[in-house]
């Protein structure tokens, strides 16, 4: 079967998608589907980036299972908490911004292991934790603009023409005159 839709979101130009499936959903809901597709791909991108999983250092398999579960664990843990924040909050999870929760909760994981502030470790990751607010993503106040961004100049256009000796002789008949 295949599928024309037009995905019009806020802030954001119309865009049109070719799906070809073999689903029985209807046409909104294979292109809903779709969408939830940007969650997951914005899911590996944290793992990978803001987790530093890009590079893997295992050098076995059992190493590598232990690496990828923790990392997965972590990952999870963080959004665990991130949700209820934002249940706290009352906004969406995806509203928060990854790299500054994981942030915020790094800085109270050392506050709960100084056995100083042991005490006050379940108080301060209470409020730690409520106070999200300030992580949160920033609202599109104008719509992106509908033309391509600008290409970054290639060069200068002033590559070498010979060889690597020839250039260095040239160049050092110029700076001796």
């Amino acid at each position: 079967r295949f599928i024309w839709h037009t995905f019009k979101r806020k802030g954001f130009r119309p865009q049109k998608f070719f799906f070809f499936t073999t689903l029985s959903l209807s046409r909104k809901e294979v292109a809903e589907l779709y969408l939830l597709r940007w969650n997951i791909e914005t899911d590996l991108r944290d793992i990978k980036t803001t987790l530093s999983l890009a590079m893997l250092s295992a050098k076995t398999p059992d190493m590598l299972t232990k690496e990828l579960t923790l990392a997965i664990a972590a990952y999870n843990l963080i959004r665990s908490a991130m949700t209820t924040a934002a249940r706290a909050m009352g906004v969406s999870p995806r509203e928060l911004s990854f790299k500054s929760c994981l942030r915020r909760i790094r800085i109270l994981g050392c506050s709960l292991s100084n056995p100083d502030l042991h005490d006050d470790a379940s108080m301060n990751l209470f409020t730690g934790l409520g106070d999200f607010r300030s992580l949160t993503l920033p609202k599109r106040k104008t719509p992106r603009p509908s033309e391509p961004r600008k290409k970054w100049r290639t060069g200068t256009g002033k590559f070498m023409r010979k060889s690597r000796a020839d250039e260095r002789t040239q160049l050092k008949t110029a700076y001796s005159e």
